[in-house]
């Protein structure tokens, strides 16, 4: 999971990210999970100066320790 402190979107790459796109040795997010709530498959490409990230928009509750939860929107990178 990546954080971007300029966007209210968090990026998670998805089981179905290509090697090349996305470091291999991070956990990919789980894409036959059914905790995500799809967004229709509305899908989002964010431009950055030296690339950019695109994938599937939903939503999902984000833990952090055992009581702080919030439902947060999730990027799916490579979905």
């Amino acid at each position: 999971m990546l954080f971007d402190t300029g966007s209210a979107v968090v990026y998670a790459m998805s089981d179905k990210c290509l090697k090349d796109d996305c470091p291999q040795n991070m956990e990919k997010y789980d894409t036959r999970s059914k905790t995500l709530q799809d967004h229709n498959g509305n899908r989002q490409e964010l431009n950055y100066g030296q690339g950019y990230v695109s994938g599937t928009i939903g939503n999902e509750d984000i833990c952090f320790g055992d009581n702080s939860c919030l439902s947060q929107v999730q990027l799916l990178v490579g979905d």
